[in-house]
């Protein structure tokens, strides 16, 4: 379970990440996921899942496909501020509160749009139909878990950082 503090970061839109990226600014899963995919590899970065993904966040071809725009390339993919659009479009279009409440049978809390928005990128859009005891929902799982971490650190570094502000 996550910790208070994790639901407020959901629910907190003016609280993000302030990265040496320009102008560019995260939200703390963003943040988590970023770390747990490429270690905040920003460029020019490693190509994963056997060639298959590529960017800062891993996207995969058919990832992109599903939320792309007309005249963008997956090349874009390389870029930390497209790859973090990509990953917003993604979660709007398969983690909105309407689907994620028919997936859980129930409203989704902050804890469930965190788990479903880790999932769905690793995952894909039928993450939840994963069997239990399958290899899927066990990486699943286990993708989660080191989410869970990145973001118990990132929140344990912001609330030091404040701290030495306060």
């Amino acid at each position: 379970m996550i910790s208070a503090h994790l639901a407020f970061v959901y629910l907190s839109p003016l609280l993000s990440v302030s990265l040496n990226t320009g102008d560019l600014s995260l939200s703390l899963i963003e943040d988590a996921i970023w770390k747990v995919e490429t270690n905040r590899c920003e460029s020019d970065c490693p190509k994963g899942d056997q060639g298959h993904a590529r960017g800062p966040l891993q996207i995969h071809m058919i990832c992109w496909e599903s939320v792309c725009k007309e005249k963008e390339s997956y090349a874009q993919c390389e870029e930390l501020s497209y790859s973090l659009e990509i990953f917003r479009r993604t979660i709007k279009r398969f983690c909105n509160d309407k689907r994620l409440e028919m997936i859980l049978g129930r409203k989704p809390n902050a804890e469930d749009r965190l788990e479903a928005y880790a999932k769905c990128w690793n995952g894909g859009a039928n993450w939840w139909k994963a069997k239990p005891n399958s290899k899927k929902y066990k990486n699943l799982n286990n993708y989660w878990t080191k989410v869970q971490s990145a973001l118990r650190q990132k929140v344990k570094e912001e609330n030091e950082r404040h701290k030495k502000q306060t």
